[in-house]
């Protein structure tokens, strides 16, 4: 059997290093030595937690328990409430590590890709715990998750060109003959954030594969036309293609 270039590694228990986005603006972390972050009592599925700035790309100006203030380049999973506090879990791209942020710590936020100050954090991450985005909410569920397949690999290399925007833009007017140019506008401006991690892959064309085979196949055309965007084939772009058309197999395959 082949071997599944980024989901063997990550099988096999090997730590893939997330690629560093690269904000307008952004002029380096300056981080503390170690970080002094709080860990609030909570199980693993957080009640009433929302997914609705899930998987998108920050910039953070963060001031932990001890005062050291940082720039954190983060990818957002879910907002939180615990012990009376609201708290973003998000991945660290600077530490390459899963970090709990007290939502009442961060003092600025930025766009991850274009550096745009977004306005007080606060209430970006409370509007966000009060207008929670679920699975069984989202009628276009299954191109989210399509969504963020293809921009896991059009950010294999660090960046997202215009070219792959494009290629994102044309598979939504595929996959959704009946949606306005608003509508199409706004999934393209909600791709351009996203920063999805190489574990997420699988999971994300997983669950497109098992809601709908025929956007899947609009789907894996569109991941041969990103890693061709550039005018060359970047190989972890190429590799992560490559894992996407073994996972689809696997599903056609008969039980």
């Amino acid at each position: 059997m082949a071997v599944i270039p980024f989901i063997g590694r990550l099988s096999r228990g090997e730590t893939l290093p997330e690629p560093a986005l690269k904000p307008q603006g952004f002029e380096g972390a300056n981080l503390p030595d170690a970080d002094v972050i709080s860990h609030p009592q909570t199980g693993a599925d957080h009640e009433g937690a929302s997914d609705a700035v899930g998987q998108r790309a920050f910039v953070i100006r963060y001031r932990d328990q001890a005062g050291q203030a940082s720039q954190r380049r983060i990818v957002a999973l879910e907002v939180f409430e615990a012990e009376g506090q609201v708290y973003l879990k998000a991945r660290c791209l600077e530490r390459q590590a899963l970090r709990n942020f007290s939502v009442s710590k961060i003092e600025a936020i930025a766009h991850g890709v274009t550096g745009e100050d977004l306005g007080p954090p606060d209430e970006i991450f409370r509007q966000a715990l009060s207008h929670p985005v679920r699975r069984s909410q989202s009628s276009r569920a299954p191109v989210r998750y399509a969504l963020r397949a293809l921009m896991t690999i059009a950010r294999a290399d660090g960046e997202v060109s215009d070219d792959e925007l494009d290629v994102v833009e044309v598979f939504l007017e595929m996959a959704l003959p009946e949606a306005s140019e608003d509508e199409i506008a706004g999934l393209v401006e909600y791709a351009a954030g996203l920063a999805p991690s190489f574990e997420t892959f699988l999971h994300a064309v997983d669950e497109v594969a098992l809601a709908d085979p025929k956007l899947a196949e609009i789907m894996a055309g569109a991941a041969l036309t990103l890693a061709k965007a550039h005018g060359h084939v970047d190989a972890d772009e190429a590799d992560l293609v490559d894992d996407m058309a073994m996972i689809l197999k696997a599903h056609r395959a008969p039980a």
